[in-house]
């Protein structure tokens, strides 16, 4: 969903130096969602402009160098999104990698997340505002308030009576956008600790279960060069993994003593794959969408 098909319009009108800043998506809900003071249908008019993603305001709208042209206050990024057929139990999500430096998430006009805190990924479950097979409008509502214009951050950012911490002056979806969908057992997160032994590191793995009860599953984990899939230094695969409902955490120590050093002349780099498969089937069930590629040094 990264690059080409969104379309941008500045919110001129917006009071947004009065309105109240949330840490949650449920405090958020909680007052009615801020829409665009031109209205809805603004979004899909020939007054928009067609950009990509990522990109900034000062990007697309600056019409003067310098600090002196920054642009602040709010922005709408929109665009279609085809939701594919899904399987029962099957989840949906949309990846950003960051925005700045806040962004109201809206499908189909209803908020569906809200993030203050920017520059950081982030994942949203849209799956209660979707249905298999639809497309659907995506609007990002960004607020920029300002920010430092060189490389010191030093000065915070008042939004109101607000003081927000320092930060870069540009706003908009400062990182890329894609959608994942999972199937109701899958992996959330994977984390690569490093350890003292140079050529070992724990994969600590978040796996999610919304079955609403226990699940088994069989689980394989492979370790091989980012640029090279065929080259393995590490594999294993746990029969009958017993999940709880909700999030589950599993600690597997990875040995690759084939492992080569990382440098800054030769940045070697692995990547971590996990796969689940349920037990009553055979064969794996492989979902590229949750397969987190962890560039992580393997060495301390």
């Amino acid at each position: 969903m990264s690059g080409k098909g969104w379309h941008l319009w500045q919110d001129k009108n917006a009071a947004w130096q009065t309105e109240d800043i949330y840490l949650t998506l449920e405090e958020a809900q909680k007052v009615p969602a801020t829409v665009p003071t031109a209205g809805w249908d603004i979004l899909t008019s020939a007054q928009t402009l067609p950009v990509q993603v990522p990109g900034t305001a000062e990007e697309y709208l600056q019409t003067q160098s310098g600090p002196e042209g920054d642009i602040t206050g709010v922005t709408w990024w929109s665009r279609t999104m085809d939701i594919p057929v899904l399987k029962k139990g099957q989840k949906v999500f949309l990846n950003f990698g960051s925005i700045r430096s806040r962004a109201e998430i809206f499908i189909n006009q209803r908020l569906v997340d809200y993030q203050i805190v920017d520059n950081v990924p982030f994942e949203t479950d849209i799956t209660p505002y979707i249905k298999s097979g639809e497309q659907v409008q995506l609007a990002v509502r960004i607020t920029d308030a300002g920010g430092n214009h060189d490389w010191r951050d030093s000065r915070t950012i008042p939004w109101g009576d607000k003081m927000l911490p320092p930060g870069h002056g540009f706003g908009g979806i400062t990182g890329k956008v894609g959608m994942k969908v999972c199937n109701s057992v899958y992996v959330a997160d994977i984390y690569m600790q490093n350890t003292p032994q140079i050529t070992t590191a724990n994969a600590i793995l978040t796996l999610q279960n919304e079955k609403g009860k226990t699940a088994k599953q069989d689980l394989r984990i492979t370790v091989y060069e980012w640029k090279n899939k065929e080259k393995i230094v590490y594999s294993k695969e746990i029969k009958g993994v017993s999940l709880n409902k909700g999030m589950n955490e599993l600690k597997i120590p990875v040995s690759a003593p084939d492992a080569k050093l990382w440098s800054v002349d030769d940045p070697n780099l692995y990547v971590c794959e996990v796969e689940l498969s349920p037990k009553d089937r055979t064969g794996w069930i492989k979902i590229p969408a949750v397969l987190d590629s962890v560039g992580s040094r393997l060495p301390v």
